[in-house]
């Protein structure tokens, strides 16, 4: 029902969350080709994403076997932790400042 109802309210107001493109990277560090290719493509589309990349990392490979999060995997071998940890806040952070602005624009 909610599923309907949400349907219906897009239609009527538009989408109901912020849409917004979010890349991952195969490794930290430069972007490949490809990537840069696509980024330049979504600016020239006037596209929104967003800035922070989600790398290819252990640890977001290992939060679903160990059933933890990516915080709670200190004591699991996983290597490079933090560094996963950052770019996991960061990505969050810039995920909560957009839905933010988005708020105080709506007001």
């Amino acid at each position: 029902m909610a599923d309907k109802t949400d349907r219906l309210a897009e239609a009527h107001l538009g989408p109901l969350y912020p849409l917004r493109g979010a890349a991952d990277a195969p490794e930290p560090g430069d972007p490949t080709e490809d990537q840069r290719h696509i980024e330049y493509r979504f600016r020239e589309l006037a596209a929104p994403v967003l800035e922070t990349r989600l790398c290819d990392r252990e640890a977001f490979r290992a939060i679903f076997p160990f059933g933890e999060s990516v915080a709670g995997l200190a004591d699991k071998g996983v290597s490079n932790l933090s560094a996963a940890i950052r770019n996991a806040n960061d990505f969050g952070a810039e995920i909560v400042e957009k839905l933010r602005g988005q708020k105080r624009e709506a007001a």
